[in-house]
């Protein structure tokens, strides 16, 4: 069966107000995404943010991103478009190492975006490489931007 989000995503309905799906609450209405192709996994930068102009635009109090786990760039990108953010712990330490790991990634991604200048991009990347593929505290990644670039790091 054919998802409301595949069906946005391969133009096969043009706006995001049409993918919606009906529930049996009023005013309540999903876009789903479940057991949509392959694609979906690894959607695009430009239907990522299709969505979320959208989802912008729509004519509602609220919407609701249920992400999932991870650190996807498609998770991090959805997460840092919304407005505001909700991250769900529980108190056992798999659950708060994963959650600092997200916060993490969340937090260099969205540097990233913003980073215009390639030395300071080239300065970041060199810190996540000397990581041996763990993520650096923020005040590591601050430290070794301000190194090559004391401007950038104000």
């Amino acid at each position: 069966m054919r998802t409301a989000m595949s069906r946005l995503i391969e133009k096969e309905t043009d706006t995001l107000t049409d993918a919606l799906v009906p529930t049996g609450i009023e005013g309540l209405r999903l876009l789903t995404g479940d057991q949509a192709g392959p694609g979906m996994a690894n959607m695009s930068y430009a239907h990522k943010h299709l969505i979320l102009r959208q989802a912008r635009r729509l004519d509602v109090e609220h919407v609701v991103l249920d992400l999932g786990a991870g650190t996807a760039f498609n998770v991090l990108d959805f997460f840092l478009g919304a407005d505001t953010g909700i991250v769900v712990v529980v108190p056992e330490p798999t659950s708060i190492e994963n959650t600092y790991e997200f916060l993490l990634a969340a937090f260099l991604r969205s540097l990233r975006s913003i980073t215009r200048r390639g030395i300071v991009r080239e300065a970041i990347d060199k810190v996540i490489a000397t990581h041996r593929g763990r993520l650096p505290a923020p005040r590591d990644l601050l430290e070794a931007v301000v190194a090559v670039d004391a401007q950038a790091g104000v």
